[in-house]
């Protein structure tokens, strides 16, 4: 029964060794327990990548997972995944980063506040400044439905509850897309009360376990 995960880095695991995050915590918990009676074995395999939104995981699916032809694809999807389009987002963030960075007492400033990424924070503000939440929302609702050119089995996504937890347009777009679609689920209970790294945000290895 293979699995393949999609999302950012939060799938991927960032800053943490590749044995501790979810998809390989997954796999060896499916193969070390007799949950599934139809299934001997489970593979996993991760596709999540930093920085990645929608549009990107979709491209990403297409060119290294449809291939493995999988039984089910778990979908991390956080809020922000709706809000940005790596195309126009990804200079801003660089031109911004390398402005903060170079000035070590404003990052500090940023930092003590609790924002670890003010420059992906200014750029994402930008960006909506420029073209509008409805048009970026439009653009990730259109970037969702492309999955299904590549992939028609079974979709779980799993988002954050809570203070993290998908707007009410976004929550929408992505309901309207599992009752259209079919074979499509939403699990939208993960607590935010787990072990993060040094920006408050990323689990550790200890966090994925909990």
């Amino acid at each position: 029964f293979r699995i393949i995960t999609l999302g950012d880095s939060y799938t991927f695991g960032d800053n943490v060794n590749t044995k501790e995050n979810y998809p390989e915590r997954l796999e060896d918990i499916l193969n070390d327990n007799s949950l599934c009676k139809t299934s001997r074995k489970f593979e996993v395999i991760n596709l999540g990548f930093s920085g990645y939104y929608i549009e990107y995981s979709v491209y990403r699916f297409k060119v290294r997972g449809q291939k493995y032809n999988p039984d089910l694809v778990l979908w991390f999807i956080k809020n922000d995944d709706f809000s940005e389009i790596n195309e126009l987002i990804k200079p801003k963030v660089d031109q911004y980063k390398a402005e903060i960075s170079a000035d070590p007492a404003l990052l500090a400033e940023f930092q003590s506040k609790g924002n670890f990424y003010p420059w992906s924070t200014k750029a994402r503000q930008e960006l909506k400044a420029e073209l509008g939440e409805d048009s970026i929302l439009a653009y990730s609702k259109k970037a969702l439905w492309r999955i299904n050119d590549y992939y028609k089995g079974k979709i779980i996504f799993i988002t954050f509850s809570g203070k993290r937890q998908l707007k009410d347009s976004q929550l929408t777009i992505l309901q309207s897309f599992a009752m259209e679609r079919g074979n499509t689920y939403i699990y939208d209970g993960l607590s935010l009360s787990y072990d993060k790294l040094e920006d408050n945000a990323h689990p550790t290895g200890k966090g994925y376990a909990q």
